[in-house]
């Protein structure tokens, strides 16, 4: 699997992640010091924190899960990551 997953507490702790998340993320922030306590400050996932600070203060229909994805590009466009 070359995809970067991370698991959050409410409180954003790391729960878990795998190597790929912490390799992704540091990609996609063009910063080698990232790390998952930090990764609710990186600029490139500002929409994804706006989506997780929305849901996390409303109640979720576990039938109807809210969801977000976007795409990050670097590199003019040499890559994109879909977040």
């Amino acid at each position: 699997m070359n995809e970067g997953v991370a698991f959050f507490s409410k409180d954003r702790s790391i729960l878990l992640n795998n190597d790929h998340f912490i390799q992704l993320m540091n990609m996609i922030s063009g910063d080698l010091r990232i790390f998952t306590s930090n990764f609710f400050d990186i600029p490139e996932f500002n929409e994804l924190v706006d989506f997780v600070n929305k849901y996390s203060v409303s109640e979720i229909n576990a039938s109807d899960l809210p969801k977000t994805e976007y795409q990050i590009e670097r590199m003019a466009g040499s890559s994109v990551f879909n977040v």
